[in-house]
């Protein structure tokens, strides 16, 4: 690629980034509605109260409040797992206004830190290139941009995929195959789902020396040993357990426990958030936050009229994660071999699978993942043209702003999912530019 294309990449995408962060900071300042329920949750835990069932009223501290908390059942509305409450500890005492701009900060830090992990392990300025326009490109989608509204967490996901993979490259280092381990056994105490992520791996199991695999084993032991050592922590997974029943009841209209809590005044000021100047902000630069659903049982009951039984869903997921894992066994694993990126790029694959199964209604933010998958094309020379067909199709429903078909974010995750899952049979190796 001659110079002058490569300058003027380097430029269109500096301009384009420029662009998002200014349009996050004006998203982060209409108050993200989610991230106060992360803030809350960890403060409450840090201070040896579940925030599973916690009700917050006027005789509580205002360290406690968050003005989206729920009151008419008896879970609250802290939904992240205990080990994601602990990470956040070093910075849950901020302010919470100081907090979701830190979070911000931490968003475009993961960002720019995928990013930057990809390109130092390609080899040619073509893929660095690709690499760059490919995760400038993510920050258009409504993954992005909605984590951003509402100030989830799930790109963190992402992170630990993109990690564990590159750290694997190395399977002859014993102390990054024991990281590996212990981030594996992280994501998954994060995002109990993400388990799936893993599967894949088995197929390039015994192409690691058993003192690699040794070390891998015993970095997860001791994550999920330490997770689960104290009676306290193991309290809190049983009460987080039990939260997620009650959450799942409510998405799928099953009566939850009912439960009597303060009614929250949604525009009181506090800790550095001013509700009115939030409101304006809002009018000053609209978004819409579609609320769109890509679950199957959504799907089901939009076509069939009826609702999807959760046992059925748990069942769904694992015949298709099967039939995928066996397809790929025999049609890809026994006359060709597995490479690690491939196993990444299916594990991705399986984790959105299983997320597309749950009972507990998912939004767009919940695609944030996927940017791993994305960088790793940068180590394919070129792609099947049915992938680069269904990818920019499906990138165009994503980041077009203006709703021009029912379904369509979800509509353009599937085109995703099938588009990867037909990259995921080629070894990058063997594709030529």
């Amino acid at each position: 690629m001659s110079r002058i294309y490569s300058y003027i990449i380097l430029f269109l995408s500096a301009l384009a980034l420029a662009y998002c962060i200014y349009r996050d900071i004006r998203l982060e300042r209409q108050h993200p509605g989610d991230l106060p329920n992360r803030v809350i949750g960890a403060r409450l835990q840090k201070d040896g109260i579940s925030p599973y069932f916690y009700g917050w009223d006027s005789t509580q501290p205002m360290r406690y409040y968050d003005p989206s908390g729920y009151h008419t059942i008896a879970a609250s509305n802290v939904t992240a797992s205990p080990f994601f409450h602990q990470l956040l500890y070093p910075i849950a005492d901020l302010p919470q206004r100081t907090f979701s701009r830190v979070w911000l900060l931490i968003q475009y830090l993961v960002w720019a830190a995928m990013l930057g992990m990809v390109i130092s392990f390609t080899n040619t300025s073509r893929q660095k290139l690709l690499i760059l326009v490919i995760g400038t490109t993510f920050l258009f989608t409504r993954f992005w941009v909605d984590t951003v509204l509402k100030g989830q967490n799930y790109f963190l996901i992402g992170l630990f995929f993109l990690v564990i993979t590159l750290l694997l490259t190395r399977p002859g280092r014993l102390l990054s195959m024991l990281i590996a381990g212990g981030l594996m056994a992280g994501v998954v105490l994060i995002k109990p789902t993400a388990v799936f992520f893993f599967p894949p791996f088995l197929f390039i199991w015994k192409q690691w020396p058993v003192k690699s695999r040794l070390s891998l084993l015993a970095g997860s032991l001791l994550v999920i040993v330490s997770a689960f050592a104290s009676g306290e922590s193991r309290y809190y997974w049983l009460e987080y357990r039990h939260a997620l029943n009650e959450h799942i009841k409510l998405h799928q209209r099953l009566q939850p426990d009912s439960g009597q809590k303060a009614l929250f005044n949604r525009h009181l000021n506090y800790e550095g958030w001013d509700m009115d100047l939030s409101d304006s902000a809002a009018l000053s630069y609209r978004y819409k936050f579609r609320g769109e659903n890509s679950n199957i049982f959504v799907l089901y009951e939009e076509i069939f009229k009826r609702r999807l039984p959760v046992a059925w869903m748990l069942g769904l997921c694992i015949v298709v994660i099967s039939a995928l894992l066996l397809f790929y066994y025999r049609i890809v694993v026994l006359p060709d071999g597995f490479t690690l990126v491939q196993a990444a790029l299916l594990g991705v694959c399986m984790y959105i699978i299983a997320d597309l199964f749950s009972p507990i209604h998912r939004f767009t933010y919940n695609g944030a993942p996927w940017l791993a998958a994305f960088l790793a094309i940068g180590w394919y020379k070129r792609l099947p043209y049915i992938a680069y067909i269904l990818l920019t199709i499906a990138l165009f429903l994503q980041v077009t702003i203006r709703y021009i078909m029912p379904m369509q974010y979800s509509i353009g995750e599937y085109l995703i999912l099938i588009s990867f899952l037909i990259i995921a049979i080629q070894k990058p190796s063997e594709l030529r530019a």
